[in-house]
């Protein structure tokens, strides 16, 4: 019985040192989730990204003014009807696969701008689904924004709406 328990603590043991081994050493674990980094007007002329980044409301309007990006909405189908903002394209990560998601961006360029974004505050689609886009499907230039639909209509900004 006192084996046993040696063995059950050793393995526990060896097990941590392990784990904290890949954390700090390979780096491929992370220990504490970190947020997605703001990005800054300067980051955004003529830069291919390193991973996802957040723009600010202000950064979403003069891009869509400019047409610099495609916006996409990553709410379920009956959100987006609802309303959503203008030109939005409607991908719904968690009911798409790849394939799916890959014809809603036909004519989409990897290199091009991608807006994403959901309902604002504890929705993390948009999060999802550009960490998708950008990992899996070789999407380099991912936004994310935060404030999602809500805050851009509560702005009076361009929405088509069935009220």
């Amino acid at each position: 019985m006192n084996n046993n328990i040696k063995d059950v603590f050793l393995i526990i043991l060896a097990s941590l040192f392990f784990g904290v081994c890949r954390v700090f050493f390979l780096e491929d674990i992370a220990f504490i989730k970190q947020p997605t980094k703001l990005i800054s007007d300067d980051e955004l002329v003529n830069m291919q990204l390193d991973g996802p980044k957040v723009v600010t409301i202000s950064q979403c309007k003069e891009m869509f003014d400019q047409k610099s990006a495609f916006f996409i909405d990553a709410r379920d189908s009956l959100l987006y009807d609802e309303g959503h903002i203008l030109g939005a394209i409607n991908i719904h990560f968690e009911s798409n696969d790849d394939d799916q998601i890959l014809s809603r961006l036909e004519g989409v360029e990897e290199n091009n701008f991608l807006i994403i974004y959901c309902s604002g505050g504890d929705c993390d689609l948009s999060e999802e689904l550009g960490n998708h886009l950008f990992e899996y499907l070789g999407y380099t230039n991912i936004l994310l924004y935060e404030g999602g639909f809500p805050e851009w209509k509560e702005n009076g900004y361009e929405v088509n709406s069935r009220k």
